[in-house]
């Protein structure tokens, strides 16, 4: 890391947190085995639910409350360089747009060209029939602008894929932000964090009080609102407010998770699980931030980090990448008590395909700075990060609309 972009952080010169990477990785790798499962042991061997290496799988989603709070470190890291920019504001908004948008477009491209194809396959009795029909045939314009906004879940329209639902939470999560930076912000660094920090009190009030009536995004922004948390813990611990307001969130958590189970079915945890999991993760990375640098040289971490960077393609192109070798394990008999062979291919090529979809889609709208420390990811040289955090911006994230039944299959 840079010393302009240490400075920028935080003055006493913290170091970049490198096991983010790992992390957003397993999230990744996480959401991807739920979809690898879910549509086979749900329609076709329920009882495969009950074995361990499945049970995993299908908590999946939890992968994608990993990714809201990493992204909630991150996006604040961003935020506190971009204070340090003439024009902080304009700099914050066109690195995200730059860093989500492209990669978005293309998978929306590929998602479909992949229908097309699936539907002429299936036509010809080549596979299986496409179980949902295309999605963007006969829509209105209301479908056609909020999948080029990504604004398909606070208009209420269908999405191409439905990983998409993770995205519309993240930029927005990232338009409050600049909204922050650029009234909050143009006071002080401390009153941007208590800005960021009364919403995410606010709004988990709202959700112990009465869930049912808390708005998007607000009803996930505790997430988002955890991963600033520790950002803030670590690198201004000495802040009473931060510890403070920590506190109150946790407590704010417990509450809800008391008094609020949620639906709970096959893939798809409980707001109970799914809120004590997110407060058991950001008291995680806090505690595992000191061990850092002893924990990024492991062979093994440095081959999840290599995940991690490209997690984002990872998560826009499995959807559509993982029938393929599920349809061709499938007539290879890998079924049952042996699907986990399966399972295994599909993650396989999975990883594959999102580095080819990488290296085409998101790495030419990298910056030289991201470009240059994803080559050190990729290269398995994992020392000396030079990038700054606010390029560590990739949301994820993963599964089906909150509050909603999924799709009971992959296609």
């Amino acid at each position: 890391m840079s010393e302009p972009v240490i400075n920028s952080i935080d003055n006493r010169g913290v170091a970049p947190y490198r096991l983010l990477d790992a992390w957003r990785g397993i999230a990744a790798l996480w959401v991807v085995m739920l979809h690898c499962c879910i549509a086979a042991v749900a329609d076709g061997w329920p009882h495969l639910a009950s074995e361990p290496f499945y049970a995993f799988c299908l908590r999946g989603q939890l992968g994608v409350y990993m990714f809201f709070i990493i992204s909630g470190y991150c996006i604040t890291a961003a935020a506190v360089s971009a204070l340090k920019k003439p024009q902080s504001v304009w700099y914050f908004l066109r690195a995200r747009v730059r860093r989500i948008y492209p990669p978005y477009i293309a998978s929306s491209v590929v998602a479909v060209c992949f229908y097309l194809l699936c539907s002429f396959l299936a036509a010809h009795h080549l596979m299986p029939k496409v179980n949902h029909p295309l999605p963007f045939r006969g829509e209105h314009f209301l479908f056609y602008f909020a999948a080029l906004t990504m604004t398909q879940v606070p208009l209420h329209t269908k999405m191409i894929l439905v990983v998409y639902w993770t995205l519309c939470y993240e930029v927005t999560f990232y338009a409050i932000v600049a909204v922050c930076l650029a009234t909050l912000g143009r006071k002080s660094k401390t009153v941007l964090f208590s800005g960021l920090n009364v919403l995410t009190v606010a709004s988990l009030i709202w959700l112990v009080v009465s869930p049912s009536t808390c708005p998007f995004p607000l009803n996930l922004w505790y997430q988002f609102g955890l991963g600033a948390l520790v950002f803030m813990l670590i690198n201004h611990s000495q802040e009473r407010s931060v510890k403070f307001y920590f506190g109150a969130a946790v407590v704010l958590i417990c509450l809800f998770a008391y008094f609020h189970q949620g639906p709970h079915f096959m893939g798809h945890p409980s707001t109970r699980i799914q809120a004590m999991f997110g407060v058991g993760f950001a008291l995680g990375l806090l505690g595992l931030y000191r061990f850092d640098a002893v924990l990024s040289r492991i062979r093994g971490i440095q081959m999840v980090q290599w995940i991690g960077a490209i997690s984002y393609s990872l998560y826009l192109s499995h959807f559509f990448i993982i029938p393929i070798p599920q349809q061709a394990a499938k007539r290879l008999g890998f079924v049952d008590g042996t699907y986990w062979v399966s399972v295994l291919a599909q993650i396989a090529v999975a990883i594959a395909g999102a580095f080819i979809f990488h290296i085409l889609f998101e790495r030419p709208f990298l910056s030289p700075q991201a470009r240059g420390r994803e080559e050190k990811i990729l290269s398995d040289r994992t020392s000396g990060y030079e990038s700054g955090l606010e390029e560590r911006t990739a949301p994820s994230v993963p599964v089906a609309e909150p509050h909603q039944s999924p799709p009971a299959t992959t296609i």
